[in-house]
């Protein structure tokens, strides 16, 4: 069953940076009149919409999977001032389409969340401030007709740390599921050589996934203001699945440059297309 689990670490964190990328190419073509064709860029729009459902998925991995939780949050919580920076003096002054782009608020608050419920630290309530902070700010949206600047809301919002929950419990399932194979005398070290425990996971979490869509789609429809994220575009989401069920587990290539550069990537193609608005203008 491992052949049929091509993709590692490595090639999910390629096909996130591709599709983010021709996300926010569409953004910055369209925002600069220099390509207009409007079938052309929904569809870059579309294909963009891989890139965040790989990044909560990988946000449920970090956090079970690296060595220091707090060394984690503290790239993330580095990255996310960079572009706390960058949107408030460069974006908000140029009228960048870029404005409130800061998706780490979101992706940190994923993660706080998931270490609080996977470590048991109950008794560290901080640690659900970050997810009650855009639930508030997402309901204040929604019920208010005030303005809440983007570069302090996250991008996504309560939307984000929904979808990383979920994984989550895909993850929970999948574990108590080959905890049940073994109590039925399955061997173990053939479950995990024959990658039972990732095949549910996968699945779990694309059905998950799924059910997530389903549901906000339907409020959207019922409630349209609580349509925060744009649920008819951001259903493409699901084009994510394909990837993740093909994902074996694995991180694959993984040098020092390669993670440097995977981590610096998404503010410094922001601040490029950025600088190249400003020149325009």
């Amino acid at each position: 069953m491992k052949k049929y689990l091509p993709l590692s670490m490595f090639w999910l964190t390629i096909i996130a940076l591709i599709s983010m990328t021709i996300d926010h190419l569409g953004i910055f073509l369209d925002f600069s009149g220099l390509y207009s064709n409007v079938d052309v860029i929904y569809f870059m729009r579309i294909i963009g919409r891989i890139a965040f459902i790989l990044y909560a998925f990988f946000i449920v991995q970090g956090v079970l999977y690296t060595s220091s939780f707090w060394k984690y949050m503290g790239r993330l919580g580095m990255l996310g001032l960079i572009m706390f920076i960058v949107d408030v003096f460069v974006f908000y002054r140029i009228s960048s389409p870029f404005a409130g782009t800061n998706i780490f608020i979101t992706l940190i608050a994923g993660a706080m969340l998931v270490y609080y419920f996977h470590e048991q630290q109950y008794k560290h309530v901080y640690l659900l401030l970050p997810a009650l902070y855009l639930l508030i700010l997402d309901l204040f949206n929604i019920f208010t007709n005030l303005s809440i600047p983007n570069y302090i809301s996250g991008m996504y919002g309560f939307y984000g740390v929904i979808v990383i929950s979920g994984f989550y419990g895909a993850y929970l399932l999948a574990r108590r599921y080959i905890n049940n194979l073994v109590e039925a005398r399955y061997s173990e070290d053939l479950l995990v050589e024959q990658k039972y425990f990732q095949m549910s996971y996968n699945a779990l979490a694309s059905l998950t996934l799924l059910l997530i869509t389903i549901i906000l789609f339907i409020i959207s429809i019922v409630w349209p203001k609580a349509d925060l994220v744009n649920y008819s575009i951001q259903g493409w989401g699901l084009l994510a699945t394909i990837p993740i069920m093909l994902y074996n587990g694995e991180l694959g290539y993984n040098k020092k440059w390669w993670k440097i550069f995977t981590y610096a990537y998404y503010p410094s193609h922001l601040l490029i297309f950025g600088i190249i608005i400003l020149l325009l203008n």
